[in-house]
């Protein structure tokens, strides 16, 4: 991966937004996906939609922020991308069964992250790939029954620890994709003047 661009080229990527467009949307996904449970049993299938979804979107987003700097998408085949994960989550559930939606989410962000040669979007992916199969599986909450947080806290709502520390994660990615939004359109503005 070739991380030296010239001042063109990083005005031209923070144009385009593609360091934070994809750390913003994964986050929501990540976030959709931890607050799954409290859309309850009957629309529990939703959380099979949230990487196809994401993906979508962030093609989408990509797509438009492109077409209003007035430059083009790249060479980087994000839709591809998207259009891969989108068929792998809609056609092979069994990944979202056993490594929870935001599995396919952070592999998305990885692979994003690695075409856009954006060590901070492939390290977030990864991260999120590797948690999101002990989350989906009550790994916090098994290890916290009893001793740490009393059984009848979660009397009230279907969320777990898991699902609030997998919303934390995905709050922490939109957080840190905002950042960068801020940082790129500093540099978009330094540039109009």
């Amino acid at each position: 991966m070739s991380l030296t661009r010239t001042p063109l080229e990083k005005r031209v990527r923070a144009a385009r937004r593609v360091s934070s467009l994809p750390l913003v949307i994964s986050g929501v996904g990540v976030i959709a996906a931890g607050l799954v449970p409290l859309a309850g049993s009957p629309l529990f299938f939703v959380g099979y939609l949230v990487p196809a979804v994401t993906s979508i979107a962030l093609w989408v987003a990509l797509k438009a922020a492109a077409a209003r700097a007035g430059v083009g998408m790249g060479r980087e085949r994000i839709g591809l991308v998207a259009a891969i994960v989108t068929v792998v989550s809609v056609l092979t559930l069994l990944i979202t069964m056993f490594a929870g939606p935001a599995f396919l989410v952070g592999v998305l962000l990885f692979v994003v992250g690695w075409r856009l040669e954006n060590r901070t979007q492939w390290i977030a992916g990864v991260l999120v790939a590797a948690a999101s199969p002990l989350l989906s599986y009550s790994f916090l909450q098994n290890a916290a029954s009893g001793w740490l947080i009393p059984i009848d806290a979660y009397r009230y709502t279907p969320l777990t620890v898991d699902d609030a520390v997998l919303a934390g994660i995905g709050l922490a990615l939109t957080l840190m994709g905002v950042r960068v939004l801020r940082q790129e359109t500093e540099r978009v503005r330094a540039t109009i003047r």
